[in-house]
């Protein structure tokens, strides 16, 4: 076995076992190298049985080989080459396209810094992430670095269920299915949506207990070291945590944390402020570029916990107005700094309220 065809096996071993292509994709990807190979080597006095590169063709001819050696080794050179091209191209097929009989349970929103996704499914195989690509399957593992290294990461995932999650820096999370994940490591924010598009109720299995969402908000988190514990921060609605030993409701600003030996501890929190600034990072940008005003406050007030006040009653009609623009680099507590204005109003936060006045 010379190199060539070395290398086209180490292609398609490395690979590991994925699902085959579907003859029209397979046909596919031939004809469209077979197309940019003609176009780019093919003589115009060779016929498609002699086509080879010209450059190969050239050094062919000084050898010293027979006319019928010489033709089935040009043969052998474009087979060898094509099934380069053609491995290559599956391979790229395969990265965007999981395996069968797997459910596909979220796709990715957004991502920062070092996020890594590992499907298993007979061999390991490492997975390319972008925003929008590629639609995750069940058993896939996502990790996040950490804070302590380089590039700490981030990452928003949509479930196919339809709610919203998002894995801090330093975690790590199984997709058991679209509505049961594994922490293992770190933590996670769930947003179940509201109205038409609220999600499927989500669980979250951990090694201390579970928390399944009720229409809600929330985020789990597992302390380490001395403190093993999983604890659960409610930032609307609803949430059922469960461990051996019994089950346990959690409204709007309670905090639960289930201890390894067995304690409970509850606590009240904000709901906005310094203790949710990761989710804020971890947010998904404001795609829409025209909305109402009162659809852009909704947005606000989910993404930061704020509640959304009017000076005046008066003020409440101006929610039907229609903004415009491209805002959504701007991080959701920030976001109102510039859509206010654009309809003559202001905002000014105070003690989790954002009151809203017409612009001075």
């Amino acid at each position: 076995m010379n190199n060539q065809e070395s290398r086209v096996r180490e292609l398609l071993e490395s690979s590991g076992l994925r699902p085959e292509v579907p003859a029209g994709d397979l046909a596919t990807i031939k004809a469209a190298f077979r197309a940019e190979w003609e176009s780019r080597y093919r003589d115009p006095a060779e016929t498609t049985e002699t086509l080879v590169p010209r450059e190969i063709a050239a050094t062919s001819e000084t050898s010293e080989t027979t006319a019928t050696g010489h033709y089935f080794g040009r043969r052998r050179v474009l087979a060898l080459a094509a099934s380069l091209l053609i491995a290559a191209a599956t391979l790229l097929w395969w990265q965007s396209n999981p395996a069968p009989g797997l459910a596909q349970v979220a796709r990715v929103e957004a991502l920062n810094g070092t996020v890594t996704a590992t499907q298993h499914e007979g061999a390991t195989s490492r997975l390319e992430l972008a925003a929008g690509r590629p639609t995750l399957a069940a058993g896939t593992v996502v990790e996040t670095a950490g804070d302590d290294q380089s590039e700490p990461g981030w990452i928003s995932l949509r479930l196919a269920g339809g709610s919203g999650v998002r894995l801090a820096a330093g975690s790590r999370l199984q997709l058991l299915s679209e509505s049961v994940l594994q922490l293992d490591r770190g933590a996670l924010y769930v947003d179940s949506g509201v109205g038409p598009q609220r999600g499927a109720p989500i669980e979250v299995r951990t090694a201390y207990g579970s928390a399944t969402d009720i229409g809600t908000q929330f985020e789990v988190r597992l302390l380490e070291a001395g403190n093993a514990a999983m604890r659960v921060r409610v930032r609307e609605g609803r949430v059922e945590i469960a461990d051996e030993t019994g089950s346990y409701s959690a409204d709007r600003g309670a905090e639960v944390t289930l201890h390894a030996d067995g304690r409970l501890e509850r606590a009240r929190i904000e709901v906005y402020g310094e203790g949710w600034s990761w989710v804020l990072a971890a947010a998904p940008q404001l795609t829409a570029e025209e909305m109402t005003l009162g659809e852009f406050l909704a947005w606000t007030s989910r993404e930061t916990g704020w509640q959304v006040h009017f000076e005046t009653t008066n003020l409440e009609a101006s929610t039907s107005a229609i903004i415009q623009g491209s805002f959504g680099e701007l991080p959701a507590d920030q976001a109102h700094t510039v859509v206010l204005p654009s309809v003559g109003l202001q905002g000014t936060v105070d003690d989790g309220i954002l009151m809203i006045s017409l612009a001075r």
